[in-house]
């Protein structure tokens, strides 16, 4: 119905109509830094670092359920905020990654716990889904760590672990071709093989990335850099097809249409 919903620095998130007057809006207890998630039954599920995950009806934010994720000091964690985007599953899944070094896939009529990831650091990104598996990307990188999972959707198994010299902070990217493409802190983009997990090609950029990779309609993987350049790289090879460099750090996604065009902001 054309409703815009949108998280706050202010702890509010807010429902804003067409005409830019608010629908309702929700307090929470910290930030939010994170995209609220729509449902086809008319729900939004908003993440805040309050370390609470809401659900709430979409037209008029009354509550459904509230989750709140285990304590830092019982995870090992230092913080227990939702500070990445939740996502959802085929069977409808919520998948709600946490700061308190935990990935939580809840049951979306409930919210309660179906199964939990452990991981050695926070975790900004959202994992990916493709059919009945998942692919996660974890902060942290010191001593060889592994910091990119592939899990099964069920249980939450890992099928598949690698390891990038820098924190992956975004949400890896996987193609038709079966290809999962990561960007890390060491600055380079890894594309693996999404059954196996084998490590197909790197793609070095000048600085860390911090954004997750787009893919326009004829394969081209797009991928921004805090170096100020939008790189164009071949699927297949991990060689550049082109760059289009900008006077400051790119640390948001690449959005593409479906004419291939590609939207994206910059630091300037």
């Amino acid at each position: 119905d054309g409703t815009t919903y949108i998280g706050s620095a202010d702890n509010v998130f807010y429902a804003i109509r067409p005409d830019g007057r608010v629908r309702w809006k929700l307090r929470t207890g910290e930030i939010i830094d994170s995209a609220g998630l729509l449902d086809a039954a008319g729900n939004v599920y908003v993440p805040s670092a309050d370390g609470r995950l809401y659900k709430r009806r979409a037209a008029t934010g009354a509550k459904v359920w509230t989750f709140t994720a285990e304590p830092a000091s019982v995870t090992g964690g230092l913080i227990s905020w939702f500070e990445g985007n939740v996502g959802m599953t085929g069977d409808g899944t919520i998948i709600a990654p946490n700061d308190n070094f935990r990935t939580y896939a809840l049951d979306p009529a409930t919210g309660a716990i179906r199964w939990r990831f452990a991981t050695p650091d926070q975790t900004w990104a959202l994992p990916a889904v493709d059919g009945d598996r998942l692919f996660a990307a974890n902060n942290f990188f010191f001593g060889g760590t592994k910091n990119t999972f592939a899990l099964d959707a069920g249980p939450g198994a890992t099928q598949w672990s690698a390891h990038a010299d820098g924190a992956v902070v975004a949400s890896p990217l996987v193609t038709p071709d079966h290809r999962v493409i990561v960007g890390a802190f060491d600055g380079f983009l890894r594309s693996y093989d999404e059954t196996t997990g084998a490590l197909q090609w790197t793609f070095g950029t000048r600085d860390h990335i911090y954004a997750s990779a787009a893919r326009q309609p004829d394969g081209t993987i797009v991928v921004a850099s805090a170096d100020g350049s939008v790189y164009g790289i071949d699927p297949a090879t991990g060689r550049r097809r082109w760059q289009y460099d900008t006077p400051d750090p790119i640390r948001s996604s690449p959005a593409v249409d479906t004419k291939g065009r590609i939207y994206v902001g910059t630091g300037d």
